[in-house]
């Protein structure tokens, strides 16, 4: 586990919760990433899990999925277009779907390179990079800039 924790109670709850289940050796939390240190630990994951409240189309998702990654995330409508179950992630009902393909992942790791292809590919497909974003603000800002000079 990696990230800010915005919710001291319920990161408190999942340690403890680790602990109990006899996980510390397999499940640990490693603080916040700078940008390459993310990228090394997404690529070199065995399965990422996002199961956000609010909408798990977020950055970390994209990160995984460009990182050729397995996402494993809910089938809640929020990544449709882009994740296509056991083609460019999991998706899963409920958490505990979600330990029972990361167990069929472990037993089948050809499936994690393959479904990891097809996640970059997707994000490729659905997402323009960092660089044609940075471009298209700078347009905006000259071409407001000019209209500004010229009123």
């Amino acid at each position: 586990m990696a990230g800010h924790v915005t919710d001291q109670a319920y990161f408190t709850q999942l340690m403890k919760q680790v602990k109990e289940l006899g996980l510390e050796s397999s499940c640990e939390y490693a603080g916040i990433f700078d940008k390459q240190q993310m990228t090394h630990a997404l690529s070199h994951s065995l399965a990422v899990l996002s199961f956000q409240r609010v909408s798990n189309l977020s950055n970390i998702c994209i990160e995984t999925l460009a990182a050729g990654a397995v996402l494993v995330a809910p089938d809640d409508g929020s990544l449709n277009g882009i994740v296509e179950d056991n083609v460019s992630g999991i998706l899963v009902r409920d958490s505990a779907e979600g330990a029972d393909r990361i167990a069929k992942l472990i037993e089948h790791p050809s499936q994690i390179k393959r479904l990891g292809s097809e996640a970059s590919q997707a994000v490729k497909r659905n997402f323009r990079s960092w660089d044609e974003r940075v471009q298209d603000e700078m347009m905006l800002i000259e071409s407001s800039s000019s209209r500004s000079q010229a009123a």
